[in-house]
């Protein structure tokens, strides 16, 4: 009888960290994670640095019909934003293309950069090769590299693009 009931006592440890085992493999950080599941439609607060540098603050709002970037201006960002003459900046894909973006506001490069990923990665996700992690890289034809870094479901965190570090809040 005691062997026994070792025995089922055994038997049941065995099975109990074989499952803890499994689970631990499938509650992973998602290292499996495509670049066709990342969701590169977003509203998010976004903060733009570029060496180590605040360059720009605002709202990103991003569709499947429209990507729209408010940016706020130092008041209301705490002194971490450009100030335009009205205060804000509104920049509709829609109306502008990226060389329209660059005439208008050059010192807004990062942001057509950004624009040219975002719609790279969405048209063209089989394209994005994996770094683990989460990140993924690519490269556009202008020759523009760039590391786009996903959360467990998706969701975009960060895009690094030239000097530019573009991160989701």
């Amino acid at each position: 009888m005691k062997k026994a009931m070792q025995a089922f006592l055994c038997s049941g440890l065995v099975l109990f960290v074989a499952l803890f085992a499994v689970g631990c493999q499938l509650s992973g950080n998602g290292g499996s994670l495509k670049a066709e599941q990342i969701v590169f439609d977003m509203e998010c607060q976004i903060s733009v640095s570029a060496s180590e540098k605040e360059v720009a603050c605002g709202t990103l709002k991003n569709s499947g019909t429209e990507t729209v970037f408010t940016l706020t201006s130092p008041e209301t960002a705490k002194g971490l934003c450009y100030q335009d003459i009205n205060g804000t900046v509104k920049i509709s894909l829609n109306d502008l293309s990226i060389d329209g973006v660059e005439a208008l506001l050059p010192e807004y490069s990062w942001f057509s950069q950004l624009v040219s990923v975002l719609r790279y990665a969405k048209e063209q996700p089989q394209l994005l090769e994996s770094q683990g992690n989460g990140q993924f890289s690519g490269s556009m034809e202008q020759g523009v590299s760039f590391v786009v870094t996903a959360r467990n479901k998706g969701t975009v965190e960060s895009i690094t693009v030239d000097q530019y570090h573009i991160k989701c809040l």
